[in-house]
Formats: C-alpha cells, sequence, structure tokens
C-alpha cells in the first residue's frame, strides 16, 4: 500500500472564515432587492426563493449576539408565500428588508461600543502599568 504525507494539506478552517459579515449581509440584500425592483418576484419565484434561503444561512453564520429569532421567522414565511399576491410579497419583503438593517445598524452600534471600551481599558491598563512602574523605580531609587 502507497502511503501519503498530507499534512501541508489540512488546514483548520477557523469558524470566522466562514462566518459572514454585515458587508456580506448588505451585499446580499442590495442583490434581492435588484431582484424585486426587476419583478423578478411575479416570473420566477424559485430564484427569490433561492436568494431568501442564502440569506437566511448568511445570517445563521454572522457573528453576532443580536438576536435573529424574528427576523429567520419573517424568512420563513417569505419562503412559503409563493402563492401570494405578488405586491403583498414585496410588502414583506421591504418589512424584512428594514428589519435586517436595523440589526446591522444594531451590531455595527454594538461593535462601535465595544471598541471604545477595549480603547478605554487598554488605555488605562497602560496608564496603570506606566503609574505602578513609575512607583518601582521611585521606591528602587529611595
Amino acid at each position: 500500500s502507497v502511503c501519503f504525507d498530507v499534512t501541508d494539506e489540512k488546514m483548520p478552517i477557523a469558524s470566522e472564515e466562514l462566518a459572514c459579515t454585515p458587508d456580506d449581509i448588505d451585499q446580499k440584500l442590495i442583490d434581492i432587492e435588484s431582484l424585486f425592483e426587476k419583478n423578478i418576484h411575479f416570473t420566477n419565484w424559485r430564484l427569490i426563493h433561492d436568494h431568501l434561503h442564502m440569506l437566511k444561512g448568511d445570517l445563521l453564520t454572522l457573528n453576532s449576539d443580536i438576536s435573529m429569532i424574528s427576523i429567520l421567522g419573517m424568512i420563513n414565511l417569505m419562503l412559503l408565500c409563493h402563492s401570494q399576491d405578488p405586491d403583498v410579497i414585496t410588502e414583506k419583503w421591504h418589512s424584512l428588508r428594514d428589519r435586517i438593517y436595523g440589526a446591522m445598524d444594531d451590531m455595527q452600534h454594538k461593535s462601535q461600543v465595544g471598541e471604545k471600551s477595549v480603547e478605554k481599558s487598554t488605555l488605562s491598563s497602560r496608564l496603570g502599568l506606566r503609574s505602578s512602574r513609575r512607583r518601582s523605580s521611585i521606591s528602587h531609587a529611595a
């Protein structure tokens, strides 16, 4: 039997590499919106369905502590509404899209607040480190 050394081919995949970013979600929303603007939902519901399903998967991989339960429920309802009036479907899409944009804004806001508190804690720890070093050098000099 032949044995191959494939240790260099094994690369661990971090979950961050698979996770979507808010920018990915924004692009997906733009893509779906363009389908609605072209009235694809009148003629090819399956294409809309597929894009909504991909959006749902992307939202599930999003690294966020914001609850997506209501958004996922709205997507599930849209996935089932292919036989409804196209105008009703469009209204549901706009509601879903706006809810997702709101969640992305909340996520971005929480991220910025988190970055500021990390910056503050890092600065205060550096200042604390400097003052303890200063005290230490003063006590050694005395």
